[in-house]
């Protein structure tokens, strides 16, 4: 006997051993924010994200830009171009000259007739290096649209971020006050460890009295056992907690929280956070944005109803044997409209305007869910509210139960079970008590994640009327 009492010792000896070792750096929950908002791989993903959209913009910019190209060429023809060619008649004149009586010298007539009668307009092979620009006048209003949908983009990429570090906010929310429950339920279990030795001792020492039986000592014992079991399980839930915080920070660290769990009697009407999330929510934001760019889209499909108008130019930089008479620079404008195109327009607008007609059913639906989802979660908060309190009595109840059962049981009048039952209904009463608090800062967050205003948690939690469970 005296072994396994000395077994159970050094067992919970090891445990709160290992408990120890696992506090680590202090760590309050704004500074558990602020690290998230420094270090946590969204934040990058947001910058890039609204860089490229910013990029983006420029790209659509540039649409009302001259285009300025750089271009060369070598050409090789069939034959030359001849502008004319009296080389067929020369005969016929050699004819006509001894009649016609005129008296030419003989090296002229001769020269002349070998001369060459035609004239070439262009050469067999040329080459040439010119710039050409366009610049574009009017586009039916196409560029214009471009150019707000890009700037609607740009606002829906930061709706887009917000409500990424809005998701990060109740994520930390969860972990760091997951750490800070897991943390006191390892408390809690240590008390019920020690609670179930202390019972051992004393049916050790009533077995040996002769007022218990083996039985019920032997009961005692395995229940210290499994309580030492529901301590290890609770120390393996904190080392998962602080790789899932270190994690949401983005920055390892062995961190503990020593910012409190609480609940708050005051924290609002149902009212209020429905309004809340009506003006901004995220989800109903980026609504907002679709059906923006779904009317600009509109307008840029019916652009192609219109006639389009460039500005051009081109000037001639080198050339090689290219006739004299082309121009050495040209500049114009050009005009396109399309007249008929196998009715491409017609469906193109058509399909637009039944986006805009989805992303307003979409809206529609959007509203009705996120008026559920906070009802849902305001109803959660209040649930876990008044759990909290009743807890109160459950615990008041359980402990002055257990001292009865402990009193009774030293003096013969109740079982060994009385009082392990009794431990293990306090502990649970206490463990519940922690994990409405939790509950209530869970939900609280995520209620105001839907409102679109998750940094007010700070604010509600830091009230006059809060109660911090510690």
């Amino acid at each position: 006997m005296k072994r396994t009492i000395l077994l159970f010792t050094l067992l919970f000896g090891a445990i709160d051993g290992a408990i120890g070792q696992q506090k680590g750096v202090p760590l309050t929950f704004e500074n558990a924010i602020d690290i998230a908002m420094a270090h946590n791989k969204q934040i990058d993903i947001n910058f890039y994200n609204e860089e490229i959209k910013l990029k983006q913009k420029k790209v659509a910019a540039s649409l009302r830009s001259p285009t300025i190209s750089l271009s060369a060429s070598i050409v090789h023809l069939a034959d030359d171009i001849v502008a004319f060619d009296f080389n067929e008649y020369k005969p016929m004149v050699a004819g006509l000259l001894p009649s016609s009586g005129i008296q030419l010298p003989e090296n002229l007539v001769t020269k002349f007739m070998n001369s060459d009668w035609s004239h070439t307009f262009q050469e067999q092979n040329f080459a040439t290096v010119g710039v050409t620009a366009t610049m574009p006048i009017f586009m039916g209003g196409k560029i214009n649209a471009a150019n707000e949908a890009a700037r609607i983009e740009i606002t829906a990429q930061n709706v887009v971020s917000q409500q990424k570090l809005s998701e990060l906010y109740s994520e930390v929310v969860e972990r760091y006050y997951g750490l800070a429950l897991a943390l006191q339920v390892v408390e809690v279990r240590k008390k019920v460890h020690e609670g179930m030795q202390q019972h051992l001792s004393d049916a050790i020492r009533l077995e040996r009295s002769g007022m218990i039986s083996k039985v019920d000592r032997l009961h005692i014992q395995v229940k210290v056992s499994e309580a030492a079991s529901e301590l290890q399980k609770a120390q393996m839930v904190i080392n998962t907690l602080h790789s899932a915080l270190s994690a949401s920070l983005g920055k390892n660290g062995n961190y503990t929280p020593i910012s409190q769990m609480f609940v708050l009697s005051n924290f609002g009407d149902l009212g209020t956070y429905q309004a809340m999330s009506m003006e901004n929510n995220y989800q109903l934001k980026q609504v907002d944005m679709k059906q923006k760019l779904a009317h600009q889209s509109l307008k840029a499909e019916r652009a192609a109803y219109y006639p389009h108008i460039v500005a051009m130019g081109g000037y001639d930089v080198y050339n090689y044997q290219l006739t004299n008479l082309a121009p050495k620079w040209v500049v114009g404008a050009g005009v396109k409209f399309t007249i008929f195109n196998g009715l491409n327009r017609e469906f193109k607008v058509s399909t637009a305007k039944s986006t805009i007609k989805m992303v307003e059913a979409v809206k529609s639906k959007a509203i009705t869910d996120i008026g559920v989802l906070v009802e849902k979660q305001f109803n959660e908060v209040a649930m876990s509210y008044q759990n909290f309190m009743m807890s109160e009595a459950t615990i008041e109840f359980a402990t002055e139960y257990l001292r009865v059962k402990n009193l009774a049981f030293k003096e013969g009048s109740a079982t060994a079970t009385d009082v392990t039952d009794a431990i293990l209904n306090l502990s649970k009463a206490k463990i519940d008590r922690l994990n409405y608090a939790y509950n209530f800062d869970k939900q609280l967050a995520k209620l105001l994640e839907s409102c679109g205003d998750s940094f007010r948690f700070s604010q509600i939690k830091n009230k006059p009327s809060t109660t911090i469970i510690d």
